[in-house]
């Protein structure tokens, strides 16, 4: 993970510390999410708290010595048994589940109801399944759920500061990717995708969404993108950004001080047989906010300075995007607030 973070001690105005965000700092902040919540519900499960479902029916359970075993890896290995070389026998290792480090995300599985009448179709959380990934002979043959509980049993399991969190969570993840099954979706199996359809519409099926990195990589670069989107939307609607953290210098309205220009030298058009005739001409690169930008956080007691730092092609810095947090949040829908806010707090805490 790069989240570097460095201390200035007290600084002007209230502002105390200062952290640089980056695409793993996002990253980091969601997977380990998962993981937390992960872990939760199993050693809930252990203990016997909640009920561990076989499918996403949750008309069956798994008792307590099932779930233990669920998830453990077998392997045969053949040993000397005497002195005799050629006295050999197979042993069977049994490597048990470990939740610290074997789960291998998470899937959200829905509830579909279609109304024809309305023409109207929506989606409800129904269960959730922790994944781990299925190794038979050696061979990994991808993850699957490792038991399910119901989305009522997951919201009172977890601390009541938390729910807010990992629903605004879901609701990002919802975003990004539909509820084709992804086993047939990666390959383009049409008649695996139709039957996929089938079965939600005539045999009761719940349609999902993998948690995995794929979609936690899509899910960090949505958020990473926020500060620089807040910004945009803000000078947009007419909105003064500023060139300091002291939010004291306002850029122009065109950003034109950001602007990059570059010299190129090629050959000049009008003297086709002078062939050492070269003319410099000088390209505008406009500024833009469609882009990553390195972010940096200044907290005080109540509020984040958000500072998006512009560099050339070079890496030098060649000025500042800063704006307060709180004065832009607004534009913000409230699950991605709830999720940025979070991980700004965990990011300065």
């Amino acid at each position: 993970m790069v989240l570097a973070l460095f201390l200035f001690g007290p600084l002007a105005d209230g502002l105390r510390a200062q952290t640089l965000i980056t695409f793993d700092s996002c990253y980091q902040f969601i997977e380990s999410s998962w993981q937390t919540l992960n872990e939760q519900l199993y050693h809930k499960a252990i203990a016997g708290e909640i009920k561990a479902y076989t499918n996403d029916s949750l008309a069956s359970v798994y008792s307590i010595p099932e779930l233990k075993e669920r998830g453990s890896l077998e392997t045969v290995s053949q040993i000397q048994y005497s002195d005799d070389v050629y006295d050999i026998i197979d042993t069977t290792v049994v490597t048990l589940f470990d939740p610290s480090t074997d789960f291998s995300g998470l899937s959200l599985h829905y509830s579909l109801q279609s109304d024809p009448e309305s023409f109207t179709t929506s989606y409800s959380l129904w269960s959730y399944a922790p994944l781990f990934e299925l190794t038979v002979a050696g061979v990994e043959l991808g993850s699957i759920p490792l038991f399910h509980v119901p989305r009522q049993t997951v919201l009172e399991s977890m601390p009541s500061s938390d729910v807010e969190l990992y629903q605004s969570l879901f609701i990002q993840r919802s975003l990004h990717g539909d509820f084709t099954n992804p086993y047939y979706k990666d390959d383009f199996d049409p008649d695996g995708m139709a039957y996929e359809g089938l079965s939600y519409h005539l045999f009761g099926a719940h349609p999902f969404q993998h948690c995995t990195r794929q979609s936690d990589s899509i899910m960090a670069s949505y958020n990473l993108q926020l500060f620089s989107a807040l910004a945009n939307k803000h000078a947009l609607n007419g909105g003064k950004l500023y060139k300091d953290t002291r939010l004291k210098k306002a850029h122009d309205p065109d950003f034109s001080d950001l602007d990059q220009e570059f010299v190129i030298t090629t050959p000049e058009a009008s003297d086709e047989d002078a062939f050492f005739s070269f003319i410099d001409t000088s390209i505008i690169v406009e500024f833009s906010f469609n882009g990553f930008y390195d972010t940096e956080i200044l907290r005080s007691e109540d509020n984040f300075i958000i500072s998006l730092i512009v560099r050339d092609v070079d890496r030098s810095e060649i000025g500042r995007v800063c704006y307060s947090y709180n004065a832009l949040n607004k534009y913000l829908q409230k699950s991605d607030e709830v999720v940025l806010t979070h991980m700004l707090n965990s990011w300065t805490d």
